[in-house]
């Protein structure tokens, strides 16, 4: 489809109409012009109203209909907004230079904030269609005639920023610029080329000046990437080696000359800007590529191109010393000089550039071209000397960290990293935790709470995420889904109470073990054996359950201090939202992620050394936490599990006993403040170093979607979003200064051979010990079975986990059918 045809079916909105022949036509001596004028900007500015906002809906006693009547209206001021934006966008190649002046002028500097997004996105849907199957330009004058049209609103719009309150966070302005620049290098040496290109530099010297206020997602690529290509658009890399780059009007190809220096300025400038504080890096990047090896050929590259220019530029000499002296030492240059004084003039702003450029590329690089940069401060050139010394000043001047030099400039980055993302703020760490994959959720928790307790900050981080969850979250869901909140409450109670766990537990567990085996604790009459008494059993289980329970409560004093707080928290956040849930979060935590997996299975957590081989007991235990969990959310066991029933009438008799035990933990008391001595905090690891690192960079761009679409909807003062926009900058920074991270590091994963004496003994020694246990019940429900060959003509065994039912069954089980 051509970009410019127009569909009047449903896909109208996603293409563009071409210009009436001959049907549009205003005459600029009408007077009917300057209505249409004001018309059209009337509708700029005010059609973003007809768009819906964030406001909550209404409510009434015809609610559904109302819902139903706005939905639909809402769909129809979408389409007329999108109609409208179409002709708009049209009429920037309209044949008439008038359309196209009022048009462009309109779009860029009265439209309607709230419609940048719709603007934006038929810009982009027809600048792509510029492109071949293969992503290669296909120029037209009517395509160029579009792309600097829309270069031209684009800085129209930035130029109407003049302080935070105008800030555009809803668009990205990087994706449509990396359009234009790849259509336009490939205009070549044209005379209108050459113009366009020049105001693709002005507009990207203009992003640069306003980008705290704009979305440039993945603006470090992006960056390097412009930089590149300008360079690449100077006369000196652009033209061939025969044709001066300092050639005159009259002068071949094309008579350009004048615009060939204009160009070259309007490069150096962006050039200026747009290397401030970039490191460098290429634009796609690898894990196995030496990533110091590839800064340091850009930096070489790019440090030649500029040492090139200061040669072209020494024609100034001739100025500085006098005519006798260019006479006597450089004729070609004293002829150049008189013939065309505008040539030279225009050196000296190019010189200023290409020393500021340079300049710039060596303040954020120093680690990488300080050696290259050395060599001009030794030259044997007087002039080029001087100009080391100038750049040398300029550096300084920035305050370029020379630290970066030192043996551990790769450890103080990520020291600065860690701070960044462990700080009193934390709407980075917020965003990384909401754009995090499932599956990627509990290593993240794991390295954020050992990076916070690093910085003596893992309760601000709990309170924040506690917080979140009950704002987010519908109390029916409210810490039971597998989200970062219940990961990272699971992985603090394993860390911090470790100690509380054996006090309280293990007594109680090694006291069972020790005892003369007794009875089972089966309820259920599907499991129960043939000289087994429900009734015996529900006495031992009822039995061993109080003996659980009054330990627990009675250590309540024993809770530490760090739980308690949490606690505390808790019940005070989900209190205010929910007032009758507040000791059912408590409960959650204390009990279903901290107590009862470590009653299930407490050799997982140390409380004893040796498994439990006696399944009844194991049993016993299982339900056991379930007793001890239905009292923790105040509910009495039903139909979902009718043999557990007998057992209300136990629940009725302890639910104050758990309730007081809870209130009591939850209770805000005088604690004792948190040290701020940094020898008291958690050293942190290579490995979480590391593992933060490849988190940050595998979610970076996540990140910025997500504190783009919160800025510009949540934000109700100017500091606050240009804080959240200066921090995620910074962050960028560093991620590209560190470069891809090292290779993932996997956490307590132990490798599995059996090809040595003592794995293979602890394999007999486990078949040996588990040769009685029955997998009746795993055969039953398919939870294993065989089928089918592999490529390898080997046996395919299928391990259904969606089948397996943890209440039947005990880890142990299933390990010893795998082997079997």
């Amino acid at each position: 489809m051509e970009p410019f045809e127009k569909s009047r079916n449903a896909k109208r909105s996603t293409a563009l109409p071409p210009p009436p022949k001959g049907g549009f036509v205003i005459d600029p001596s009408d007077s009917r012009n300057a209505e249409w004028q004001n018309f059209t900007g009337f509708l700029a500015a005010l059609a973003g109203a007809s768009l819906p906002s964030n406001a909550a809906p209404r409510t009434s006693a015809t609610g559904e209909n109302f819902r139903r009547s706005s939905l639909s209206e809402t769909k129809a001021a979408q389409a007329s907004v999108e109609r409208y934006m179409l002709d708009m966008v049209q009429l920037l190649v309209n044949e008439q230079v008038f359309v196209r002046d009022v048009v462009k002028q309109t779009l860029g500097s009265e439209l309607s904030p709230a419609l940048y997004p719709v603007l934006f996105k038929q810009l982009i849907y027809v600048v792509s269609r510029f492109f071949d199957t293969h992503h290669e330009p296909l120029c037209t004058d009517q395509y160029t005639m579009f792309v600097d049209q829309a270069i031209s609103v684009l800085k129209l719009v930035l130029d109407r920023m003049s302080s935070p309150s105008d800030a555009i966070f809803s668009v990205d302005f990087g994706a449509l610029v990396l359009y234009f620049a790849r259509y336009l290098h490939r205009l070549g040496h044209s005379l209108n080329g050459l113009r366009v290109k020049i105001k693709m530099c002005q507009l990207c010297e203009t992003l640069m000046q306003k980008k705290e206020y704009i979305s440039l997602r993945q603006e470090i690529r992006l960056r390097n990437k412009m930089v590149e290509v300008m360079i690449e658009w100077t006369s000196d890399y652009s033209l061939p080696t025969e044709i001066p780059s300092y050639i005159e009007e009259k002068d071949d190809p094309a008579s350009n000359g004048r615009l060939y220096r204009d160009l070259d300025l309007a490069c150096m400038k962006s050039i200026v800007a747009l290397l401030y504080q970039l490191p460098l890096q290429p634009y796609e990047t690898t894990h196995d590529t030496d990533m110091t090896q590839i800064r340091s050929s850009i930096f070489y590259r790019y440090f030649n191109f500029f040492i090139k220019l200061l040669n072209r530029c020494r024609v100034l000499e001739y100025i500085e010393s006098g005519p006798s002296y260019h006479k006597q030492n450089n004729e070609d240059l004293a002829l150049l000089f008189a013939k065309s004084k505008a040539i030279v003039r225009d050196l000296g702003p190019l010189k200023e550039y290409t020393i500021k450029a340079l300049s710039n590329m060596l303040s954020a690089n120093i680690e990488t071209g300080l050696n290259y940069s050395l060599s001009m401060g030794y030259h044997e050139d007087d002039r080029t000397r001087t100009a080391f010394m100038q750049v040398l000043t300029n550096i300084l001047k920035q305050g370029t960290e020379f630290a970066v030099l030192s043996e551990s400039a790769m450890e103080d980055r990520y020291e600065k990293l860690i701070d960044l993302i462990a700080s009193p703020d934390l709407t980075l760490v917020l965003s990384l935790c909401q754009v995090c994959p499932v599956s990627e959720i509990d290593d993240l928790a794991i390295v954020l709470l050992h990076v916070f307790e690093s910085r003596g900050l893992a309760m601000p981080l709990l309170k924040a995420i506690i917080m979140k969850e009950v704002r987010e979250t519908g109390e029916s869901e409210l810490f039971r889904r597998n989200c970062m909140a219940t990961r990272l409450l699971t992985v603090f109670a394993k860390i911090n109470g470790a100690e509380y766990l054996k006090s309280t537990l293990q007594p109680l567990l090694i006291a069972l073990m020790t005892l003369p085996a007794q009875g089972s604790y089966e309820l259920d009459p599907t499991r129960l054996g043939p000289d087994e008494d429900v009734n015996a059993n529900f006495e031992n289980l009822k039995h061993m359950a109080q003996f659980f329970l009054d330990t627990i409560t009675e250590s309540a004093s024993n809770v530490p201090s760090s739980f308690r707080e949490v606690c505390w928290y808790l019940a005070h956040a989900v209190g205010e939202r929910f007032p009758d849930a507040k000791f059912t979060a408590v409960g959650g935590f204390i009990f279903l992620r901290f107590l009862c997996p470590a009653i299930v299975s407490p050799e997982t957590d140390g409380l004893l050394h040796t498994p439990i081989e006696n399944t009844k007991v194991r049993r016993g235990l299982l339900l056991i936490t379930k007793v001890i969990q239905n009292l923790a959310n105040n509910v009495l066991f039903g139909a979902k599990e009718p043999f557990m029933i007998v057992l209300n009438m136990f629940l009725t008799a302890n639910i104050h006993k758990v309730t007081s035990f809870l209130g009591n933990i939850s209770t805000q008391q005088q604690l004792k403040p948190a040290s701020t001595d940094p020898a008291h905090y958690r050293a942190i690891d290579v490995g979480d170093r590391s593992s933060l690192h490849r988190h940050l960079v595998l979610n970076l761009e996540r990140m910025s979607k997500d504190l783009t679409m919160k800025t510009s909807t949540d934000a109700e003062d100017d500091k606050a979003y240009l804080t959240t926009k200066r921090s995620f900058d910074t962050l960028s920074t560093l991620l590209a200064q560190l470069g891809p991270p090292p290779e993932r590091h996997r956490r307590d994963v132990v490798p599995v051979t059996l090809n040595t004496a003592p794995n293979i003994h602890q394999y007999h020694e486990f078949m040996r010990k588990n040769r009685g246990r029955t997998i009746d019940n795993l055969l039953k429900d398919g939870v294993f079975y065989e089928g089918g060959l592999s490529k390898e003509r080997r046996p395919v065994f299928y391990f259904v986990m969606r089948k397996l039912s943890l209440d039947n069954v005990d880890l142990e089980t299933v390990m010893y059918r795998i082997f079997l």
